[in-house]
């Protein structure tokens, strides 16, 4: 459950998770001790929601972050007066994005759960004006100076999970979150997932298979997609995890596709 609570010393609006002591197994135990030694090392990170401050009573544990007003990826998506979101607006929001995200892969610290609902609006201003931050760390694989490249552990949500974490096989939590990164920016563009069935089991056959090109010629608006973006899409997507983008990687690409759209648009001015 999270609150939005009001802090009285100075009036701040601010969120409070809080978590019921009874329904705490060891592993979920673990997850939320990691999601706070995160969310305090990530302190001052562009586009991570702040973390303020965590505490525990005899029932609960409490985790205090700034409040955040917009909604979530994935609410704004459905809402949207077309389902998606247009090329420009998919292009200034996944810059923030990727940027996030390579702040934290240089940190050593793989998020494992990338997901439209784990982006979150600042504000419920247009999209134009949009600041974009990432939340829940609770599964975050935590990579200190010399330690374990690669993690077995098989976690995150399926409809975005990468064909290598649902094999169960030896991965590197970085590659897999690029993957995720790609699932969500298709669905920005198309407001839908690439991915999709009522069978669990099916789904994760779609997923191993790999990108369903086929949905993408199908998508009504895959034509309208620029062939940079589309060609950063399906990088992000391949099952060669060696040749997915890196975050920093993938951000500049949708700088340079962002740069020369707006010099298109001068040009034609």
């Amino acid at each position: 459950m999270v609150l939005r609570v009001v802090q009285w010393k100075d009036g701040r609006e601010l969120a409070m998770k809080v978590v019921p002591k009874r329904a705490l197994d060891n592993r979920s135990r673990l997850a939320l001790a990691r999601e706070v030694v995160v969310s305090r090392d990530l302190t001052g990170v562009r586009n991570v929601a702040r973390f303020e401050e965590a505490f525990e009573d005899d029932r609960n544990v409490y985790l205090v972050t700034e409040f955040l007003a917009g909604g979530d990826l994935h609410s704004r998506i459905v809402s949207h007066h077309n389902g998606r979101f247009s090329e420009d607006a998919v292009l200034r929001l996944a810059s923030q994005m990727f940027d996030v995200v390579g702040q934290l892969h240089a940190k050593g610290i793989a998020h494992r759960d990338i997901k439209l609902e784990n982006f979150v609006f600042a504000t419920d201003a247009s999209l134009e004006e949009q600041q974009i931050k990432l939340i829940d760390f609770g599964l975050c694989h935590y990579r200190k100076p010399g330690g374990e490249l690669f993690s077995r552990v098989h976690c995150g949500t399926l409809q975005f999970a990468a064909p290598e974490v649902i094999k169960g096989e030896s991965y590197i939590p970085e590659h897999a979150d690029m993957w995720s990164m790609g699932v969500v920016l298709f669905a920005m563009l198309t407001g839908e997932l690439p991915f999709q069935s009522v069978s669990e089991s099916v789904l994760r056959k779609q997923i191993i298979a790999g990108f369903p090109s086929q949905i993408a010629v199908r998508s009504r608006i895959w034509p309208s997609v620029s062939r940079d973006l589309s060609k950063l899409l399906s990088s992000l997507m391949t099952l060669d995890t060696s040749q997915r983008p890196t975050a920093i990687a993938a951000g500049r690409a949708i700088d340079a596709i962002l740069l020369a759209q707006r010099q298109d648009s001068a040009h034609c001015t």
